[in-house]
């Protein structure tokens, strides 16, 4: 079974999906790119709770750290609605050993 492998790449940062890529395709892996997250996306905006980001980590959340939570829940979403049952999620600076597959 081929676990599906998604890369969240915001379209600004080109470079970084370069190299991204660069590695998966030395490696022969299959992935997908998915658009990052701004953190000041109106999706955040509804959705982001501050007293509990205080509760749980002891400060408000980054205008980054927001936006990459935000990606990672539309990729949740996305697995549980497709019922992939394994996945895994990457950021596009990952540096990735040559044995990663």
């Amino acid at each position: 079974m081929q676990i599906p492998i998604f890369i969240i790449n915001l379209p600004v940062n080109t470079e970084r999906r370069q190299a991204i890529e660069a590695q998966m395709k030395s490696l022969g892996a299959s992935y997908e790119i998915v658009e990052g997250v701004y953190g000041d996306d109106a999706r955040i905006i509804e959705r982001y709770d501050e007293a509990l980001a205080i509760k749980e980590h002891g400060k408000p959340l980054t205008r980054g750290e927001k936006g990459c939570a935000m990606a990672h829940a539309l990729i949740y979403q996305r697995i549980v609605r497709e019922k992939i049952p394994l996945a895994l999620i990457l950021e596009d600076d990952m540096l990735l050993p040559k044995n990663f597959l």
